[in-house]
C-alpha cells in the first residue's frame, strides 16, 4: 500500500526536484525534534555544497512548526501520516515511516534520494546517481547472508532510487517485508536496510563479470579504491529488472579515522591524519559511524539508531573532526525572511574552513576523473 500524498506536500516536493539535475530527483533527510541541531546541520552543509535539491522531512509536530514557521517558501513538511493522526513517531517505528513515505514519493513519480542527517553531503552527489536505478553506499554488516554473497550490501543511509514501475514495486515489497517484521516483534526496531538487500537479493543479482565487492578485511580495497561495482536485479523478469550500482567506499565512506589533536605527535597518528585527508579528498558524503554510540552487553534491542546515545555520538563525533558547521547559538538566530536566509545565518562560517574540499565531480564520467586524481593511485574503472 502505497499512500497518497497531498497537493501541499506534492507542491512541496516537486519545487525541491525542479531545482535538481533532472528535474525530478529529491533528497529527503527526516528527523524528529530531538535531533533538530544534527539535522540543520546537514542542511547548513548542504547548502555550503550549493544543493537545494532536498526535503526536511518533519516526524513530530514540534520540528515542523520550528523549520516551517511562517515561510512559503521551506523545503519542510510534516510527515503525512503523522499529519493525520494515523501515527505516532517513536524509535520502534521511524525507520519504517521513512521507507513507506519515500515508496509513496516514487510513486508520485520523483525519484528519491534517502541520506541520514548524520551522511554529510559535501559536494553534490548528482553525478554519482547517472548510472542505475539503485545506487547505494556500501556497509559490511548485516545482512549476512547478503554480506556474504556479494561481499559487501547496501546501505540506507545514503541511496538513490530511479522512479519506475519496477522501483514502486520493490518499494512495496520492502513495504510489506518491513510491516510483516513489525507486527511479529512489536519491540524491534525494523530495518528497511535489511529488506532492501535481502529482497534484490532473493530477486537474483547478477554482478558485471561475475565479481564479489571487496570485503571488509581489504584495507586497500575499502579506503582507496574509486571502482564502482554495478549489477542487474531481476533477471528474466523485465518487470523487476532494475540496474544496481554500489558506490565505493571511498566516495560515501561509513569507517572513518576518528582524528584527534595529539595525533601529530606520533608516527600512528600522523598516519591517521593522513589517512584522514584521503578520505576527505574523495568523498563526497560523508557518512562516518561514529564512536561511543554502539549499545552495550543486553541492550541490543533498545539501544538503536535515532536514540540519544547514537544522535550525541554523532554530534561529538561531527566536532571533534571540524564537520559541525552549525553555529552554537541556531535556536536563538532571528528567523529572517525567508527558510534559505535563516539557513544561511546558522552557517558558522569559520567552521570547517581549514578542510580540504573534496575532489569536483562535474561530468557523468567522474569515474575517470576521479581515478585520475586519486593521488597517483592506479585505479581500474568497472
Amino acid at each position: 500500500m502505497v499512500d497518497a500524498l497531498t497537493p501541499a506536500d506534492l507542491r512541496i516536493l516537486r519545487s525541491a526536484a525542479s531545482t535538481s539535475a533532472d528535474g525530478a530527483t529529491v533528497a529527503l533527510v527526516f528527523a524528529t525534534s530531538d535531533f533538530a541541531g544534527l539535522l540543520l546541520n546537514w542542511a547548513v552543509t548542504a547548502r555550503r555544497a550549493g544543493v537545494r535539491w532536498f526535503v526536511l522531512v518533519a516526524m513530530d509536530d514540534a520540528l515542523h512548526r520550528q523549520l516551517a514557521y511562517t515561510w512559503s517558501d521551506a523545503p519542510v513538511l510534516l510527515l503525512p501520516r503523522v499529519a493525520s493522526g494515523a501515527v505516532k513517531i517513536d524509535k520502534i517505528n521511524v525507520i519504517g515511516e521513512r521507507q513507506r513515505f519515500g515508496a509513496s514519493v516514487l510513486a508520485a513519480g520523483l525519484s528519491v534520494v534517502h541520506s541520514d542527517a548524520d551522511a554529510l553531503w559535501r559536494a553534490d552527489p548528482t553525478p554519482l546517481l547517472s548510472d542505475g536505478d539503485v545506487v547505494a553506499s556500501r556497509i559490511w554488516g548485516k545482512p549476512k547472508s547478503v554480506v556474504s554473497a556479494w561481499g559487501a550490501g547496501m546501505c540506507t543511509g545514503f541511496y538513490f532510487v530511479r522512479s519506475s514501475s519496477a522501483a514502486v514495486e520493490l518499494a512495496r515489497e520492502i513495504q510489506s517485508r518491513v510491516a510483516a517484521k513489525a507486527a511479529a516483534h512489536a519491540s524491534w526496531q525494523t530495518s528497511d536496510q535489511f529488506y532492501l538487500n535481502v529482497v534484490l537479493h532473493e530477486r537474483g543479482v547478477v554482478w558485471r563479470g561475475g565479481k564479489r565487492m571487496a570485503g571488509l578485511d581489504d584495507f586497500n580495497g575499502r579506503m582507496h579504491s574509486l571502482s564502482r561495482h554495478v549489477g542487474v536485479a531481476g533477471g528474466a523478469n523485465r518487470s523487476r529488472r532494475l540496474r544496481l550500482t554500489m558506490l565505493p567506499h571511498a566516495l560515501v565512506p561509513r569507517a572513518c579515522p576518528v582524528v584527534k589533536a595529539s595525533d601529530a605527535a606520533t608516527r600512528a597518528g600522523r598516519n591517521k591524519l593522513a589517512l584522514w585527508k584521503s578520505v576527505l579528498t574523495t568523498a563526497t558524503v560523508l557518512h562516518c559511524f561514529p564512536p561511543g554510540g554502539d549499545p552495550a552487553p543486553g541492550e541490543k534491542r533498545n539501544i538503536m539508531m535515532g536514540h540519544p546515545r547514537h544522535t550525541a555520538a554523532e554530534e561529538r563525533f561531527a566536532r571533534s573532526q571540524s564537520l559541525w558547521l552549525l553555529r552554537d547559538d541556531w535556536a536563538s538566530v532571528a528567523r529572517g525572511p525567508s527558510f534559505e536566509r535563516w539557513i544561511a545565518a546558522l552557517d558558522n562560517r569559520s567552521a570547517g574552513a581549514q578542510l580540504p574540499p573534496p575532489t569536483p565531480l562535474p561530468r557523468e564520467d567522474a569515474w575517470e576523473m576521479l581515478a585520475k586524481r586519486a593521488a597517483g593511485r592506479r585505479v581500474t574503472r568497472t
